[in-house]
């Protein structure tokens, strides 16, 4: 990995920048090791061209610098980038937009700078002279991002702009979506000089960057305890997961909404949920939003089957008692729970403040008999941005 962190490093400080070379996709060899440069709109022929050269390499890297071109070039130079395990990466002020950003995608590893700029936007025909989303060409992008291991949410995320706009990636998109990559960051002149190092403006190779990963590293999943406590038996808990995304539904006036998911585990008891958090859309329930537990299959601790979730309460750290959201439980089945938020203003927006500030929840769920088991679940940093970005939304 030093190798390319000293590449990318050579791109940073200009050795070998696209625009050195006259041709749109080209070759350069940088202390034995292999780059291939892409630059400028990709058309007919340069998903060939591209193959050609790649056939006869191990190994490289894909130094990228386009502002897009024809979607099945830009797929098929993907493919072909999966295939060989080749790495990627957008040069310092580089822009890779539109099928050029399919390419990216394809790394085994990917790199950027913080001045890169990396976009997507929905597939689009122009039969008219005027860009008009095209359905087909979204679909075969859907398929091309699974194949590469991608996830639903991340599919959504690349198709979901207009054509005459762009979706920039940022460092906190590529963190709710679970987008692994590598963004290079070299020192300034002042901190090497203060680290005894020589002046990165001369060029010199001795100095590899600061390799700061994309997003910074977090535990992808956050914390989950299931405490029990049974009637002359010592109280016990159990460690589990959960891990924060953003998904969608659609709402009968106003499209597309998002909603807060949350994928609950905790396996030495088997279980697994999903929390769901979104607007209220059914007519006839006076709530202004709906938290769903939906279990994978009924919760059933020793023969004691759950009955309802008796409240949620929000905390800032896990020892606090919290503050109960304003709201109604019900149990819809044996695997299916909702928890209907009031709908009265000052209780929306103090139930909204609660979910959007506070770290922790706490789940208080009855069993059968009578005893009650308690679910604390984390935010974490990601469920903190999962939370603020979704929430926001609902406002706009």
């Amino acid at each position: 990995m030093y190798v390319f962190r000293f590449l990318l490093f050579v791109i940073a400080m200009g050795i070998l920048t696209p625009r050195l070379f006259a041709a749109d996709i080209s070759t350069a060899v940088v202390s034995g090791q292999n780059f291939i440069t892409i630059t400028g709109d990709l058309v007919d022929g340069d998903d060939w061209k591209f193959k050609n050269i790649a056939i006869a390499l191990d190994r490289a890297v894909v130094l990228l610098d386009s502002r897009g071109g024809l979607s099945a070039v830009g797929i098929e130079i993907g493919r072909t980038v999966s295939i060989k395990g080749f790495l990627t990466a957008v040069g310092t002020k580089g822009v890779c937009a539109s099928s050029c950003g399919l390419i990216w995608l394809a790394g085994r590893e990917r790199f950027l700078y913080p001045n890169s700029r990396i976009g997507f936007h929905a597939i689009y025909t122009t039969p008219d002279g005027k860009p008009a989303i095209s359905s087909d060409g979204n679909a075969l992008v859907g398929a091309y991002l699974r194949q590469l291991g991608f996830s639903d949410r991340v599919v959504v995320y690349v198709t979901q702009s207009a054509p005459t706009s762009m979706q920039w990636l940022t460092m906190e998109d590529a963190l709710l979506l679970g987008l692994h990559a590598t963004l290079v960051e070299v020192a300034s002149p002042s901190t090497s000089a203060q680290s005894g190092a020589r002046d990165v403006g001369t060029k010199d190779a001795s100095l590899p960057p600061t390799r700061l990963p994309l997003p910074k590293p977090r535990p992808v999943e956050e914390r989950v305890f299931l405490y029990e406590e049974r009637n002359g038996l010592q109280p016990t808990v159990s460690v589990g997961t959960v891990a924060w995304s953003i998904g969608q539904q659609e709402s009968p006036t106003k499209g597309l909404q998002q909603r807060i998911i949350g994928s609950i585990k905790v396996p030495s008891k088997r279980l697994e949920l999903e929390l769901m958090i979104a607007p209220n859309n059914e007519s006839s329930l006076p709530a202004s939003h709906l938290i769903r537990f939906l279990f994978s299959y009924p919760l059933d601790l020793d023969n004691d089957p759950a009955q309802v979730v008796e409240r949620i309460a929000l905390k800032r750290t896990e020892p606090d008692r919290g503050s109960a959201l304003i709201g109604v439980p019900a149990r819809l089945s044996d695997d299916t729970f909702v928890y209907a938020l009031n709908d009265f203003d000052d209780a929306v927006r103090q139930n909204l403040s609660l979910l959007k500030t506070r770290g922790w929840m706490d789940i208080p769920i009855a069993l059968r008999s009578g005893q009650r088991v308690l679910l604390t679940v984390e935010k974490g940093d990601t469920g903190s941005l999962v939370f603020e970005r979704v929430i926001d939304s609902w406002k706009r």
